[in-house]
């Protein structure tokens, strides 16, 4: 299934891209939906940053087609790709979110613009599951799940900022 989301934060680019990029950040988000963060990690590469985050999430933070797969939670991994920062602080990304002990995956990219006096967090992908009869449904149901990520990532920012 496609996605596609984007959210404005009222900082620059520089300022934005740091904060979502910390520890702070990802341990911020695992804390709003009752998770936990596993590790994360930060690697300078050609003048970008590559970042690896591993949460812990509880199964009734799932959809329903998904709780009955997962009982006892499940294990999400994030990684990100971000390129070397433009003249005016944009950047982008590769994203790639793995679901551990389940075949499903979000392939994407992200860009961080310039907005004005701002920033804008753009999200686009496809999510994908290979379990027979449900990964139909599951690709679906995990779309506004994603969504919902970037939302919590940048409100925990503007805190962060704020």
């Amino acid at each position: 299934m496609a996605l596609s989301s984007s959210r404005s934060i009222n900082a620059a680019p520089a300022a934005v891209f740091e904060a979502l990029t910390s520890k702070a950040n990802a341990e911020a988000v695992a804390g709003r939906v009752n998770g936990s963060l596993e590790a994360h990690t930060t690697t300078e590469e050609n003048g970008g940053l590559r970042t690896s985050s591993t949460f812990v999430l509880p199964s009734d933070r799932l959809p329903d087609v998904a709780k009955k797969l997962m009982k006892d939670g499940v294990t999400l991994i994030l990684e990100e790709a971000w390129s070397a920062p433009a003249a005016d602080g944009s950047r982008t990304s590769e994203l790639v979110a793995n679901v551990k002990s389940a075949p499903i995956k979000v392939n994407g990219g992200q860009q961080l613009t310039a907005a004005g006096e701002g920033t804008t967090l753009s999200l686009t992908g496809e999510v994908s599951s290979s379990i027979p009869f449900l990964g139909g449904k599951i690709s679906k149901a995990a779309e506004p799940m994603m969504d919902r990520l970037l939302e919590v990532r940048c409100q925990i920012v503007e805190a962060q900022l704020g």
